[in-house]
């Protein structure tokens, strides 16, 4: 089983189907429309379980806090074989109560082929008492997201969405309708929240509402 967690904002069309996760800055996917809640909200529900992402999703994260701390970093690249290679760059000190015997970054890191390498690599890994009961937080983009429901409907367990009500323009989309096709319940839903815009010279006020959707296996 594995979860899904995303933030995506509204469109200027006011497209049902979709929601913006993000802008092409030099190939590399970011948001521009970010708040502290949601942040931590993304932080303490991923925190000591195993993450997936692709390459571009793993560029937009800064230097400093890769890999993201305290959780397994898995990574689809092309380049994957020469990425594993060359992951001891990142050798900062690292600790985490849930992930224990790992003392350096790059011990939370694996670089893959496809997604189905991340899948297995992620079964694999669990079946060690160390990782067991761990979860798997899917994390985009585009690409991964769509691949993860194309290749494995039937074991997605919960949808995490941060659902941002601002209008913002994007390139890339994370495709709801296409999610919500699946059998689910909306098990929990916020009231709306606001937060100050936290990228970028900027005091827009960001309207926001936390849901979880459970899927039937």
């Amino acid at each position: 089983m594995y979860q899904v967690i995303v933030a995506g904002c509204h469109l200027p069309d006011d497209s049902v189907e979709k929601l913006g996760i993000g802008i092409n800055i030099n190939g590399v996917g970011t948001m521009d429309i970010s708040c502290k809640d949601d942040m931590d909200h993304f932080r303490n529900t991923t925190m000591n379980n195993f993450v997936l992402m692709g390459r571009k999703t793993w560029d937009s994260i800064p230097m400093k806090f890769r890999p993201l701390i305290g959780r397994f970093n898995i990574i689809v690249s092309s380049q994957y074989q020469k990425l594993n290679e060359e992951k001891e760059i990142y050798t900062r000190e690292t600790r985490s109560e849930g992930l224990t015997g790992m003392k350096v970054a790059y011990d939370f890191i694996h670089f893959v082929e496809n997604v189905e390498d991340g899948y297995e690599f992620y079964k694999k890994m669990i079946t060690n008492t160390r990782f067991s009961n761990r979860e798997l937080f899917v994390m985009g983009g585009e690409s991964i997201y769509r691949q993860m429901l194309e290749k494995y409907p039937k074991q997605l367990d919960k949808l995490f969405l941060t659902e941002i009500h601002n209008k913002h323009h994007s390139d890339y989309f994370f495709p709801l309708k296409d999610y919500l096709t699946l059998p689910n319940e909306c098990i929990f839903r916020s009231h709306i929240n606001k937060n100050k815009n936290t990228l970028g010279n900027t005091y827009e006020e960001i309207f926001f509402v936390l849901i979880v959707y459970k899927f039937s296996s």
